[in-house]
């Protein structure tokens, strides 16, 4: 996914994650930076777990200017960082890191990236799944959107209440209901876009919820490994739209390019 050939002016970014060679994301920036007329290179790195920490840690003297987390190190490599965003220490995370001066800034732009997608299909009620890290991000940004409102899905209604204490801020002028999912009963997402902001779906032998009725839209928010099947992207066939991981990395790399070549006189 490197350039072909690589000069001395030519920027490099790259992708940490275990498998990054196998994920779409390394062709969908290449091809990105293609479409820019960029001299630029986005070389996927496959780095074990154990060997993350030093990746990082010797990310300040190379020549790389940022990269993108696979979604098993955006927890871990959060410790590293000498800088944080101020979305970053509130959800405990970051999916991306950029190099200046010797120093790791870490930021997130997956929250960035749901709340274009939102606004694309100008979408009013949704539900999420979850109430970590991701579904914060997410909540964090919707005042870029035109949701007016949100229903919390989890099946511990207190984990619920309890993010929604701490993004009460955030969520000015949108109406929030919590609801509890129970796996084997119909769950009517009466809903514009169903967000699953967790990691269920990611194994084959997850279990998940029914729904008697579907939502226009449903998101997962990784790209799910070859064997794993996403309950969405099944059962949302000829009921309504699936918008996958890949779908949300075009739009997290469109945010990244802005401020990777913001001088660069590039319309993005």
């Amino acid at each position: 996914m490197i350039a072909k050939v690589i000069e001395k002016n030519t920027k490099l970014f790259g992708l940490l994650a275990d498998l990054a060679s196998n994920l779409k994301k390394a062709q969908i920036v290449s091809d990105c930076f293609l479409e820019l007329g960029v001299d630029a290179a986005y070389i996927p790195m496959n780095i074990r777990e154990d060997d993350i920490y030093f990746t990082i840690a010797g990310l300040k003297n190379s020549k790389i200017n940022a990269v993108n987390l696979g979604s098993e190190y955006v927890k871990s490599a959060y410790e590293q960082m000498d800088i944080l965003s101020d979305e970053a220490k509130f959800c405990g995370f970051i999916d991306t890191i950029s190099i200046k001066d010797k120093k790791l800034h870490g930021y997130i732009t997956v929250g960035k990236a749901y709340a274009n997608i939102l606004r694309n299909k100008n979408s009013k009620k949704i539900i999420i799944l979850g109430s970590g890290s991701l579904a914060k991000s997410i909540l964090m940004n919707l005042k870029d959107t035109n949701v007016e409102d949100i229903v919390l899905l989890h099946d511990r209604i207190e984990s619920a209440m309890q993010m929604l204490e701490q993004m009460r801020e955030y969520l000015e002028n949108i109406k929030v209901d919590i609801d509890r999912y129970e796996k084997n009963i119909a769950y009517s997402a009466d809903a514009d876009m169903l967000i699953n902001a967790t990691n269920l779906g990611k194994s084959e032998h997850d279990e998940f919820i029914t729904f008697s009725k579907y939502p226009i839209y449903l998101s997962d928010s990784v790209s799910l490994p070859k064997k794993a099947h996403s309950f969405f992207e099944v059962n949302s066939e000829n009921k309504c739209a699936y918008i996958g991981g890949n779908d949300l990395a075009k739009e997290m790399i469109k945010i990244d390019c802005k401020e990777w070549f913001k001088n660069d006189n590039k319309e993005i």
